[in-house]
């Protein structure tokens, strides 16, 4: 008799519609690790031209309707730059939470997962918190809703939410600083950056040149800081080449792209060159 895998519901909010389009992988990234030695299912939320039902380099994923289609681009990208560019979207937040609760209960009734990873303590780790008292929760925080959150009236909330998680996995020490002043024990909190596969990354040969060669890998959103570093370089005298590699907001705004991309910010005799996104080993 065949010994049942490890079952893991993976809930997460930022996911691409496809491969390649801009939007962050790190979740499917994990999703397809995990596969190798356990039963893996994606619950995230629909965006435009994304099926309702597909796969992810051979893992399920299941995406939850909330709002009517025309209309329902909350987590197109992220979910806060979405409400911060357009205040409406806020609209779609109750429907948001309703239909993803919903669906939560819904796969841990079908699916029967041994264990439930929660990306980012709000949304998807207040709906396990609502949903499930049983299935250990390891939750994920990436910062942006950490710090977004932690010194708001939602401060008690955020709370409840990480006590109640079985583990909880951040980027660096000083976020788990923040989580455990929050009550939170120190073992129950793990300092686990994204992992990066360094086998596709040649040395290259050192050459002599008097140019400083920089370069910028990240998405093209304002928490990144892209901007603060263009400005920084106007007062560089150094001969430099900044290569920035990235995506911005929507890969349907091109005016993103020219406005991350402001090559007259930069001094006489230095550049800068913009990349469109590529995949990079993550």
């Amino acid at each position: 008799m065949t010994e049942r895998r490890t079952r893991v519901l993976l809930l997460a909010s930022t996911f691409p519609a496809e491969p390649g389009d801009g939007t962050p992988e790190f979740v499917g990234d994990l999703a397809v690790e995990l596969a190798k030695t356990m039963d893996v299912r994606i619950l995230v939320p629909s965006v435009p031209d994304a099926p309702t039902r597909s796969t992810y380099r051979g893992v399920d994923i299941y995406r939850f309707r909330f709002f009517p289609r025309r209309w329902e681009d909350l987590a197109d990208g992220a979910i806060l730059e979405n409400i911060r560019g357009r205040r409406i979207r806020a609209l779609q937040i109750v429907p948001f939470f309703v239909s993803e609760i919903y669906n939560v209960a819904r796969h841990i009734r079908s699916f029967k997962p041994d264990v439930i990873h929660a990306f980012w303590i709000i949304p998807q780790g207040l709906s396990a918190f609502v949903v499930n008292r049983k299935i250990p929760v390891l939750l994920t925080t990436l910062g942006g809703d950490l710090y977004a959150l932690v010194d708001t009236p939602l401060r008690g909330l955020i709370t409840r939410i990480v006590k109640h998680a079985k583990h909880t996995t951040v980027m660096n020490a000083q976020m788990k600083g923040e989580v455990e002043r929050l009550g939170i024990d120190s073992s129950a909190v793990s300092v686990e950056p994204m992992g990066a596969d360094l086998s596709g990354i040649v040395p290259h040969d050192v050459r002599e040149t008097d140019t400083v060669e920089i370069l910028f890998v990240g998405r093209l959103v304002e928490k990144k800081g892209l901007r603060h570093l263009i400005a920084a370089l106007k007062n560089v005298e150094t001969n430099y080449r900044l290569t920035v590699i990235g995506h911005g907001p929507s890969k349907r705004n091109s005016s993103n792209w020219r406005m991350a991309c402001p090559s007259r910010s930069l001094a006489r005799n230095q550049r800068l060159n913009c990349v469109p996104a590529i995949r990079l080993p993550t």
